[in-house]
């Protein structure tokens, strides 16, 4: 399995000054869950990914090691649609 998740995953759970108990508790998961992330020997489910995106502010993509910028920078219509994701043009 690919570790760049667990990596990453870990290095944003340090960065928030986290233990594996309080983001644990966050999302609703046990400490040795989250360690088992972090060892890349399992991923989250999708909705445990998101919530993960959210508490780190940072994209799905970014976890799971599709990008490596941390936020989506996307062009926008006046009424909120997409036209472009300048993630692509990298």
């Amino acid at each position: 399995m690919d570790k760049v998740f667990g990596y990453r995953l870990a290095a944003l759970r340090s960065e928030k000054r986290l233990t594996g108990t309080q983001l644990g508790n966050l999302i609703g998961v046990p400490k040795g869950t989250i360690a088992k992330w972090e060892k890349g020997m399992y991923y989250p489910n999708n909705d445990r990914l998101v919530l993960l995106a959210d508490i780190f502010d940072v994209t799905t993509d970014y976890l799971l090691g599709r990008t490596d910028n941390k936020k989506s920078i996307s062009v926008l219509t006046a009424e909120g649609e997409q036209i472009v994701n300048l993630n692509e043009f990298t």
